[in-house]
């Protein structure tokens, strides 16, 4: 057992532990962010014949993760109900700010469509030198005004 093994199992075990007094999410953002090393396998539940995501071990206090493996692209993306939302948006923002500093290593670019309040994204980027830049991370925040039911905010993290 690896001392990554170690810390995986201690995260699951907080992350679990922590549902019911959930208020700052930026740990949890974290624990995310390193299963997405080693794209999603320790928390990616079983494999559905039916459906190409599977739910995930690891169970956020608010909302819903799904994790889909493909062979071509693995990510994890959490879905979380817009009026719920609120503290999940603004850690997120500052984990984003905090995690991937606007440097020589990272892009952050907001929604191109700034007008549009109901539906706006931000992605970040990994930079790879002369290679087009690798989408690791992407918000999504959408309001629908008829039907609040469908208004969420989401999130999908990208594995390696």
């Amino acid at each position: 057992m690896t001392l990554q093994h170690i810390f995986i199992g201690f995260s699951l075990l907080v992350c679990n532990f922590s549902n019911a007094q959930q208020k700052d999410y930026k740990p949890f953002l974290e624990t995310l962010f390193v299963q997405a090393k080693n794209d999603f396998k320790d928390i990616a539940g079983e494999e559905n014949e039916t459906s190409m995501f599977r739910d995930s071990k690891l169970k956020p206090e608010i909302g819903e993760i799904k994790i889909s493996i493909m062979s071509y692209s693995k990510n994890l993306t959490w879905t979380i109900p817009l009026d719920k939302s609120k503290i999940v948006q603004k850690d997120t923002e500052d984990f984003i700010k905090t995690k991937f500093p606007a440097n020589e290593n990272y892009v952050i670019v907001d929604s191109d469509d700034l007008e549009n309040e109901n539906f706006m994204t931000k992605n970040v980027y990994l930079k790879h030198g002369d290679r087009k830049p690798k989408l690791i991370f992407q918000t999504f925040y959408y309001k629908d005004k008829e039907d609040t039911q469908k208004s969420s905010f989401s999130m999908i993290i990208y594995g390696k």
